[in-house]
């Protein structure tokens, strides 16, 4: 990607929009563009390094590359923004990064340390340049030469690029320490082993929901946020996505469909967590509900629902019914 060609893009866009939109967000989940577009090739472009899965691609390298590129044009659309139009637009602009949250096994040095080396190789990965002006050590020690570098000039323009970290947080996972192995995507070179159930007991980390990979854990989210507050100094935090899933069943009776409570009780508890993380230091600044109606999601198309309004594919008119978490949310945004 041309930083050059991102920042004229940008431009157009704060001239054009910039006296209604207050809040700007250059990139959104940066890390899944790179990893699953050009790491392990699920998602658009389709590049990695197996040829059973992609026609051309280089997992070790690109995906680095690319996240590179990204924090670049990053920067660039940022420093445009400020120079031009940010004192008369009284605007602000951030990144919004995802991650999940990672618990050790234990509490040995060797698996706490894996922890934080995931968050590393996740966050990290995008909010260390933006903040620091550099990755974070463990990539610099674990991807060596694969990693790009930063020009001085570019170091100067990433730091403090973000008026705020955008978050989007789902769920968190058990981790533990790996053993090297050749290179291969970020994961796979941040030398950890992570999966929802934990092997020294057998317990699953949360409840299961419409998404294989979204387990319920409110407590991941006081975790990260307090993560993020403490390693980026209290710096402002807007939640940008948060949300559960249902399987999309056709064969649900409407009337069931509406009564998503696991969905209600999720906000419930995630949004604890962040009263919690706020009155331990978090400046969290904004939340944002995902999804407020049922939508297409990238890779698994209409498989999952993730609104808290109904939406009913099989009638063209495309009718929408509130549920249960909806009128959840109009009681506890009027109390």
């Amino acid at each position: 990607m041309s930083s050059e060609a991102f920042t004229n893009y940008a431009e157009v866009c704060f001239e054009a929009f910039g006296d209604d939109v207050k809040t700007w967000v250059t990139f959104n989940e940066p890390m899944e563009t790179s990893i699953q577009g050009y790491g392990t090739g699920g998602m658009a472009p389709g590049r990695c390094s197996d040829r059973e899965k992609c026609q051309e691609g280089d997992s070790a390298v690109e995906s680095y590359l690319v996240a590179h590129n990204i924090l670049r044009s990053h920067a660039s659309a940022v420093a445009s923004y400020r120079a031009n139009h940010q004192k008369q637009q009284q605007g602000r602009v951030g990144i919004t990064l995802d991650s999940q949250f990672y618990f050790p096994v234990d509490q040995s040095e060797e698996n706490t340390t894996a922890a934080n080396r995931a968050l590393e190789f996740s966050y990290g990965w995008f909010a260390d340049p933006v903040y620091y002006g550099d990755y974070p050590q463990s990539m610099r020690t674990l991807v060596g030469d694969r990693l790009p570098q930063f020009s001085a000039a570019e170091r100067q323009q990433l730091i403090g690029s973000a008026d705020f970290f955008g978050l989007n947080f789902y769920t968190a996972l058990y981790v533990w320490q790996g053993s090297a192995t050749s290179p291969g995507t970020a994961w796979s070179d941040s030398q950890v082993v992570t999966s929802s159930i934990n092997p020294l007991t057998g317990q699953e980390i949360g409840a299961s929901t419409g998404s294989f990979w979204l387990k319920v854990v409110p407590e991941g989210m006081y975790g990260m946020l307090m993560w993020i507050t403490k390693r980026y100094n209290g710096f402002p935090i807007m939640i940008t996505e948060n949300g559960s899933s249902d399987v999309n069943d056709p064969a649900i009776p409407l009337e069931t469909a509406l009564c998503d409570n696991q969905r209600l009780n999720f906000y419930r508890d995630y949004l604890s967590n962040v009263l919690k993380a706020k009155g331990d230091g978090a400046n969290v600044q904004g939340y944002y509900a995902w999804s407020l109606l049922d939508n297409w999601e990238w890779a698994r198309g209409f498989l999952e629902r993730f609104g808290i309004v109904f939406v009913d594919y099989s009638n063209p008119y495309l009718p929408r019914y509130p549920k249960a978490s909806a009128f959840w949310w109009q009681k506890f945004l009027n109390t």
